[in-house]
């Protein structure tokens, strides 16, 4: 596969007066993917290549914010995304005996537009950073599962050995990159810091306390969810810095949460007995994850100035936990990364237990 890629851009930030500043920005993008003639021995394959695709769109920003005093700012971003599938997901073929995986050479570029609204803190007692946004998709592009069917409904392979009729039935699923219609996202986002002495003058200074949050909703149009919508995560932290920047310790408690049942929802084929035509079906998806507790602490010493020696030690109480990330993409009927429709196999998709780091850097 051959894929030359080529674009420009142009952005520009402009401060109107002490309040209001405004950037905006504009982005061309052009892809060409040429397939190559095969250079390897395959019996089986095809070796004439498939005819190349091209690509090519406008995207961009414009926002507006408006400085409120010395401590808040507040803004405006509208943004415009395209994202241009990639070689595999156009070309990619694979067969198997419980399916195969077919290319899609009418795959279209996906489309975006993100609203968010912002609101800045900045002051010596701290930080604060939230943002509110929502994301609108068109074409979006998704892994879909296809029923392609042949022959006269009915008619079974036993009636047509003894000519009842002559075109039996078959069916067979396979897997395609599709473009979904729309898909939206909405979700808020958190993240601050606070100096405790600048609020409790009995408090040592370098003394801080940490959060953030993050957490999203999502909708495809038909009945799936999007799975790659990730659950509740919220981080609570007590940090100490020493006034002289020359060493800190850390914490981290984070909660990750369960994804819920009515979010994880995908269709599938099943008959409701052998012989019986495959039908489609809404189901819960069946490798969810369960909320856990996460608790970190790292720091740093400099000994010299441009000499940084940083330890930590992760996941501290040696919790078990799963994400939701790296079972969202299970498949049961896998060869590779298999898990059974009993549920063997997932331990090995666990997060890492107890585990330590040690870096050491040298600037100059």
């Amino acid at each position: 596969m051959k894929t030359t890629n080529y674009g420009f851009s142009l952005s520009d930030q402009i401060q109107w007066n002490d309040v209001f500043s405004s950037r905006a920005g504009i982005r061309y993008d052009h892809t060409k993917m040429t397939p190559q003639e095969l250079n390897a021995e395959c019996h089986a394959c095809d070796k004439t290549p498939p005819a190349a695709n091209t690509y090519k769109g406008w995207s961009g920003f414009v926002g507006l914010a408006a400085q409120l005093n010395q401590a808040w700012r507040v803004g405006y971003d509208i943004t415009s995304g395209y994202r241009v599938p990639n070689a595999s997901e156009v070309y990619f073929t694979y067969n198997h005996g419980s399916g195969n995986w077919l290319p899609n050479p009418n795959l279209k570029a996906e489309r975006s537009t993100t609203h968010t609204l912002s609101l800045q803190g900045r002051s010596e007692k701290g930080m604060l950073d939230a943002n509110l946004y929502q994301s609108n998709y068109r074409n979006f592009l998704s892994e879909e599962q296809k029923l392609t069917t042949s022959g006269t409904p009915g008619c079974t392979e036993e009636n047509a050995y003894y000519s009842i009729c002559s075109d039996p039935y078959k069916e067979k699923l396979d897997w395609q990159m599709k473009n979904i219609d729309k898909a939206r996202i909405r979700g808020i986002e958190l993240t601050g810091r606070l100096n405790v002495d600048k609020v409790a003058s009995f408090v040592p200074e370098g003394w801080k306390l940490f959060g953030s949050l993050g957490y999203a909703k999502s909708k495809l149009s038909g009945d799936n969810s999007l799975l790659s919508t990730q659950p509740l995560k919220v981080i609570a932290g007590i940090d100490y810095e020493s006034p002289s920047e020359k060493w800190g310790v850390f914490s981290r408690l984070t909660y990750l949460g369960a994804k819920k049942v009515k979010d994880a929802q995908y269709t599938v084929y099943e008959n409701k007995g052998w012989g019986t035509p495959l039908q489609k079906k809404v189901k819960d998806y069946p490798w969810l994850n369960k909320s856990a507790y996460v608790f970190d602490m790292y720091g740093f010493y400099k000994p010299v100035k441009n000499l940084t020696l940083r330890a930590g030690v992760y996941n501290l109480f040696n919790r078990k936990y799963t994400t939701w990330d790296s079972l969202r993409g299970l498949y049961s009927y896998s060869t590779t990364n298999a898990v059974d429709r009993d549920g063997k196999g997932l331990d090995r998709y666990r997060a890492p237990g107890r585990n330590y780091a040690v870096s050491l850097e040298w600037k100059f």
